[in-house]
């Protein structure tokens, strides 16, 4: 009511000042006419009239522009929200995470939680999934519609408006929580299926084109794949590249040669918001592990898959499967205690009655089984063992522990089955060299994946890739990367990274050319190169002792930095000091 009353009188003014300029015309005219009919007393000419044309809604709201929603409204919260990411992303400034970007708190945790998942998914490169575009679209942000209903809402806005021939247009979700609108992540057709519900979608178009007698067709050979629904652009890449160097000795989705009649979901784990899920099929003690990514809000795509024949996959097909078990209900199950494991397709015969063994004696279990300790990893992986049938499992604990069992295969009936797992020792991190305030409570950080181990000062923050990132280094070279983080200095976060890179000494050589190379360190036995880029960023570069082409690098944007001088006074020797502390295996 109000904003039709605006309209009226914004209308009823127009149309006065249209009527007071022709009254204005009419008189200057007449007084021109009446000086000539003085000097020269010319004929009388006589005025047609201005016709006054009615002035439209649209029109008038076409030139005044959309109003301003009332604040705290879906509307208003859409436009705050969108109109600050625009205007930072087009100066290429930091906005999620950066604690000036204020327009971050009109944005759910679960929509954050999904930004940050689709980031890390690595799946659309180049892709913003807020603006949903590769591109920045121009200002202005305008609402053009929305809908209330109850606690949701859908805003529709428009950018560009008189810079694009048609306005570009983005339609937003919100909810109100706890009594205020928050963004949420968008709702798509066809999207709102959790990855069990994705992995079985995509099997069942799969089976569904293979079809059945005289009708069957052949996904690779028609490329029918490329078109497929929830796969990758990364997984339809890698097909197209078997196919093309001949290199196929089954279907690689489902990992036989034969089509079998059925593929169903046995169990699926979160694996750090990089989701796992371990299929079965119609063939006995045939399972397929299918690793997700999320693509867009609500929506994930199928990213790798491994055949469970092989040792790594039947290695991660059963640690999939028992945490899957474990935490896929809701509530806690025990494979062990509820007997599930005897009846589970991965596990040898002899591997059961030991477990058998143990779970019925009247000792009690020190740590789980299988796990070999008192709590559950947030994520796995497996990778390759240098011994036949033979498989290495990666768990990591918190951000500060990743652990490495080795699990070994033996055949029974024609399938390759757990017959031991074992946990190797690892590397051990020793005290700093010299002795830096409360280095005696630092913490440790083992790697048992990459073979090496450091202390850190307890109040500093750690980030890690989690081991469920699944590239390779031949997709790029950096493994892992970890950033230790000094707490409370400023504005500046001061922080020191880890990085792991599997790469030849010649490409590393690309990034660290030789001529920034400054001295040559030894810590506990293994030799480093420090490195000197401009204008002032260090690098220390071991090459592991054990591991062919793995290289540590230890970056320290701080100490020989102009203008950190006061950060590099506060921090610097803890950070030489955790670098005496490393220890390799």
């Amino acid at each position: 009511m109000i904003k039709e009353q605006k309209m009226f009188t914004a209308k009823k003014s127009i149309i006065l000042f249209v009527m007071l300029l022709s009254l204005v015309l009419s008189a200057c005219a007449s007084g021109h006419l009446a000086a000539q009919t003085i000097e020269t007393e010319p004929p009388a000419v006589e005025l047609a009239p201005i016709e006054i044309q009615p002035v439209t809604e649209t029109e008038l709201s076409e030139a005044a522009g959309p109003s301003l929603p009332e604040e705290g409204t879906p509307e208003w919260v859409a436009l705050r929200f969108f109109e600050a990411y625009r205007d930072a992303a087009e100066k290429m400034e930091p906005t999620l995470g950066n604690p000036e970007f204020t327009a971050q708190q009109y944005l759910s945790e679960e929509y954050l939680n999904q930004v940050a998942e689709i980031e890390a998914g690595f799946e659309g490169v180049g892709f913003n999934p807020i603006l949903q575009a590769q591109m920045v679209p121009p200002a202005p942000v305008e609402i053009k519609e929305s809908v209330v209903e109850g606690d949701l809402a859908t805003v529709v806005l428009q950018f560009g408006r008189g810079m694009m021939p048609e306005p570009w247009e983005r339609t937003i979700s919100l909810e109100k929580i706890f009594g205020e609108w928050k963004i949420v992540p968008d709702k798509f057709d066809g999207g709102g299926l959790s990855p069990e519900d994705t992995v079985q979608a995509f099997y069942d178009w799969y089976l569904s084109y293979i079809g059945t007698g005289e009708d069957i067709r052949n996904p690779l050979v028609d490329q029918a794949y490329r078109a497929a629904p929830y796969l990758s652009t990364m997984i339809i890449a890698d097909i197209d590249h078997m196919i093309e160097k001949g290199e196929l000795m089954a279907d690689p989705l489902l990992c036989a040669q034969d089509v079998p009649e059925e593929v169903y979901p046995l169990a699926s784990f979160d694996n750090a918001s990089r989701p796992s899920v371990v299929m079965g099929t119609s063939f006995s003690g045939h399972t397929i592990v299918v690793d997700l990514v999320r693509s867009n809000f609500n929506m994930y795509s199928i990213k790798n898959i491994t055949c469970g024949r092989s040792p790594s996959g039947t290695a991660k097909a059963f640690y999939t499967w028992a945490l899957g078990y474990m935490t896929g209900s809701g509530e806690f199950r025990n494979p062990w205690a509820d007997g599930a494991y005897v009846d589970s397709p991965f596990l040898s015969q002899a591997f059961i009655q030991s477990l058998d063994k143990r779970l019925s004696s009247d000792e009690p279990l020190i740590a789980d089984p299988v796990f070999f300790a008192q709590e559950l990893p947030q994520s796995i992986n497996s990778s390759a063992c240098p011994d036949e049938n033979c498989a290495f499992i990666n768990l990591q604990y918190g951000t500060s522990m990743f652990r490495q069992l080795k699990v070994e295969m033996v055949m029974e009936n024609g399938n390759l089955v757990i017959d031991r797992i074992s946990h190797p020792e690892g590397p051990e991190a020793q005290g700093p060299f010299e002795d830096v305030t409360g280095s005696e409570q630092w913490v440790p950080f083992v790697d048992e994946q990459y073979g090496y181990a450091l202390r850190y000062p307890s109040h500093w923050q750690v980030e890690s890739t989690p081991v469920s990132d699944l590239h390779t280094p031949e997709e790029y070279a950096l493994m892992r990367s970890v950033r230790f983080t000094a707490p409370d200095h400023g504005e500046m976060q001061v922080s020191y990274s880890l990085d792991i890179r599997m790469e030849s000494e010649e490409n590393l050589a690309m990034l660290h050319p030789e001529e920034n190379k400054v001295e040559e360190v030894e810590i506990n036995g293994v030799k480093a190169n420090v490195y000197r880029s401009d204008p002032g960023f260090l690098s220390y570069i071991f090459r592991h002792p054990t591991l062919q082409d793995t290289w540590l690098v230890f970056n320290d944007p701080i100490s020989q930095f102009p203008g950190r001088e006061t950060l590099a006074e506060q921090t610097a020797e803890a950070f030489q000091a955790m670098l005496s502390t490393i220890t390799f295996k």
